[in-house]
């Protein structure tokens, strides 16, 4: 057995005895960062490197053979006499020759009719699936079935409530394919005739509300129009997408530019970014909130005019979309009136930066919380100039926002944190800070 060993930076080759892995061998190489798949022969080696970008072929004594770049490389596949690797970036699959790592063959067909999220790939040989490779497309949701020349050939699946949610791989066994339903917590089965089964479930997912995907119009974008977001102008225009909000220019979503927040050094968020993002407007006790949530998180933004909070439900429970979810929402709605009532005394006390990051559970002096709460450069930038002295302006947080959206990205904390930074200097903000802790 071979492990691509993402976070140990190598390859693990050993072997497989009363559920006991043993290591036999260990492959590394200084041109391999983050293997995601591995894929093996007689003839050597093929590593799928993320973080590199790269596709590796090694020998089996461990020596590195080629290298083909490959930006955000995933699935990774040997078969038919060839190569074959599988990219997250606009470069699709290639074919390459083991010999040299030479392209034989590409296929950057992107969207609904090709490829957005392809993470794994492998032979269908001597099984009765059509084509002769298949690729799992997690963001598409789709088992897409490819010849040998990278072709599609016939293709199967959405992400659906009925279905399976971002599957991550698959694998053939016999006369069916194991598929693994990542954001259900499940393995189903996959028959050649698109019979869909369930092989193991302890987690009994309740699926409520129907998916919105009015406008899909790109790889990560377009699935509806956003109301208003917490920080950004509202005259700027967000389609939905995989990880946050899409900015919209002349009725086309741009791509992913705004990032809803996930659990890094700040808490209550939810463990990842949210993917197939939806919204949905409930009135609770005189209040109107605004939710953003995802299928497959069980963590809940709730935006009140500028300010936000996170509601967790039942991990089980899996929301497609606000309609049909009535019920749900409302519980959202309930409960977010405690963490604003949370929000809100930290806020009275202590300002609005300071109840972002006592809210978000931070520990550490403000400085420190420029430095490691913030996401992106250009925001550090700012932050940067902030602690040195200079003052923040609502103008220059706006004009941030206008200059970076549709060519980069920006965070919805990253934006509180600079909007929290107007009208305040650094040395009297951080020692009212340390007070309120």
């Amino acid at each position: 057995m071979y492990v691509a060993n993402y976070s140990g930076n190598n390859v693990l080759k050993g072997t497989l005895t009363g559920g006991e892995f043993r290591v036999e061998h260990v492959i590394t190489n200084p041109a391999m960062k983050s293997p995601e798949n591995v894929a093996v022969n007689a003839d050597g080696i093929a590593v799928a490197d993320y973080d590199s970008g790269a596709v590796h072929y090694f020998e089996h004594d461990g020596r590195l053979r080629w290298t083909y770049k490959l930006p955000l490389a995933h699935g990774v596949a040997i078969a038919y006499g060839h190569v074959y690797g599988a990219s997250l970036s606009s470069e699709g699959l290639v074919k390459l020759e083991p010999a040299t790592g030479a392209v034989v063959a590409r296929n950057k067909t992107y969207g609904q009719k090709g490829f957005i999220y392809p993470t794994a790939m492998f032979s269908t040989k001597d099984s009765p699936f059509k084509g002769d490779l298949v690729v799992i497309d997690a963001n598409r949701g789709a088992v897409i079935f490819i010849d040998r020349d990278l072709q599609i050939a016939d293709q199967y699946g959405r992400n659906s409530r009925h279905l399976w949610l971002r599957p991550y791989g698959a694998e053939i066994i016999g006369a069916r394919m194991l598929v693994a339903d990542t954001e259900n917590f499940r393995l189903v089965w996959l028959t050649a005739s698109y019979e869909v089964t369930s092989a193991f479930d302890d987690v009994g997912k309740i699926h409520v509300g129907r998916a919105k995907e009015v406008g899909m119009d790109g790889r990560q974008c377009g699935y509806e129009s956003l109301g208003p977001l917490p920080g950004l102008p509202r005259d700027m225009r967000f389609h939905a997408g995989w990880q946050g909000a899409c900015g919209v220019v002349d009725n086309q979503a741009q791509g992913l530019s705004v990032v809803f927040p996930a659990y890094g050094q700040l808490g209550k968020r939810p463990p990842q970014f949210f993917n197939q993002l939806w919204r949905g407007i409930v009135e609770h006790k005189g209040t109107t909130y605004s939710v953003f949530g995802s299928p497959s998180r069980s963590v809940y933004m709730v935006v009140r005019g500028d300010d936000y909070i996170f509601v967790q439900l039942d991990p089980r429970i899996t929301i497609w979309g606000p309609e049909g979810a009535d019920g749900e929402l409302s519980e959202i709605a309930e409960k977010a009136q405690t963490e604003f009532a949370l929000f809100d005394g930290y806020k009275e006390r202590c300002g609005t930066m300071s109840a972002i990051l006592t809210y978000g559970e931070f520990k550490g002096t403000l400085a420190e919380a420029m430095d490691r709460v913030l996401l992106y450069p250009s925001a550090k930038e700012i932050a940067r100039k902030w602690t040195a002295g200079e003052a923040v302006t609502d103008a220059a947080v706006t004009d941030y926002i206008r200059r970076t959206v549709n060519g980069s990205y920006v965070s919805i904390d990253d934006i509180a944190l600079l909007r929290s930074m107007v009208g305040y200097r650094f040395d009297d903000m951080a020692r009212h800070f340390q007070a309120c802790q």
